[in-house]
């Protein structure tokens, strides 16, 4: 008798168990990574997309901060960056946050933009250039 009460005890006590995990949920807001923590760019190149994996709860829009350079662009629903910079410019650490109904989230991305190269052409000059 005193195992059947035993076993009947533990059956309840996982069954109890069971039924509490069931009934609570938890709710979290965004939590994002960033596909590249540094990206060193060259001035009039495309970039390969810098991407938001969200692991967490939904995401309303995304922000960045500081601006991006000029030739990325900001895609506020999905968070990515791309583009070709056109302008160098020395390390900039941007911080992207994920706004959810349930809060927000925050990934970073080191860009650099380097100078491209630049190639010049000369058609038509004459061969002989008197100063």
């Amino acid at each position: 008798m005193k195992n059947r009460i035993n076993r009947l005890t533990k059956i309840l006590a996982v069954a109890i168990i069971s039924v509490s995990l069931n009934v609570f949920s938890v709710v979290v807001g965004p939590l994002i990574t960033i596909s590249a923590n540094k990206v060193n760019a060259t001035a009039g190149t495309t970039i390969t997309p810098i991407t938001i994996t969200n692991t967490g709860g939904s995401a309303s829009y995304y922000l960045i901060s500081p601006a991006i350079p000029s030739g990325l662009s900001f895609n506020t629903k999905t968070g990515t960056i791309s583009g070709a910079p056109i302008v160098a410019s020395d390390s900039v650490t941007y911080t992207v946050t994920a706004v959810g109904r349930r809060g927000r989230d925050t990934a970073t991305v080191v860009i650099t933009v380097g100078v491209g190269t630049i190639n010049l052409a000369f058609e038509n000059m004459p061969h002989n250039l008197a100063l």
